[in-house]
């Protein structure tokens, strides 16, 4: 946990003791508790919209993981996978339905 989270928590926490306490009005109380969590808004949107730059001599595998994109690793390579993937289970269950079948029947 950074510094201004626990700098919020302390202040939401003194907060809801100056309200439990009957320091403040339950108005006061939510107009402030209001502004202490938007401010913690912006401050998690402002870092999350300004990521690390990637550093410039990575090898692409590695900046694959930074979400750099790789000739064969993007979306159409894991469409590809799934469709494989639900074809395989389909035959495999229809393989089984039809061994299940025969075996009835009394043929295999």
């Amino acid at each position: 946990m950074s510094d201004w989270e626990r700098d919020a928590n302390a202040a939401l926490q003194a907060l809801g003791e100056a309200w439990q306490q009957g320091g403040i009005s339950r108005d006061t109380y939510r107009a402030r508790r209001r502004l202490l969590i938007a401010a913690l808004r912006e401050r998690r949107d402002d870092t999350e919209r300004h990521p690390l730059p990637l550093p410039a001599g990575l090898p692409p595998l590695a900046r694959a993981g930074h979400g750099v994109a790789v000739l064969g690793s993007g979306r159409g390579s894991m469409v590809a996978w799934r469709w494989l993937l639900l074809v395989a289970t389909v035959a495999a269950a229809a393989g089984a339905a039809w061994m299940m079948w025969f075996k009835e029947s009394g043929n295999v």
